[in-house]
């Protein structure tokens, strides 16, 4: 037995593919409900930048988070 790995761009390609592949002998489709972590030196990276050109300092960061009440 051999494994096939396929990836698709969003749910209506899947299924196609999915019924598609059902109607061939000898294939056994299986889904894999395993969810993809991201790696965290790329979350890291995509990180890099979000603050560039804003103009708040860590005084006013800490502020605006203390000020919050509870309902």
């Amino acid at each position: 037995m051999q494994t096939l790995k396929v990836t698709v761009n969003d749910d209506r390609t899947k299924q196609i593919l999915i019924s598609m592949l059902k109607t061939i002998d000898g294939v056994q489709v299986q889904e894999n409900k395993q969810v993809e972590h991201r790696n965290a030196e790329n979350a890291l990276i995509e990180l890099c930048g979000i603050w560039k050109g804003r103009d708040a300092s860590i005084i006013d960061i800490r502020k605006k988070a203390w000020e919050r009440t509870v309902k």
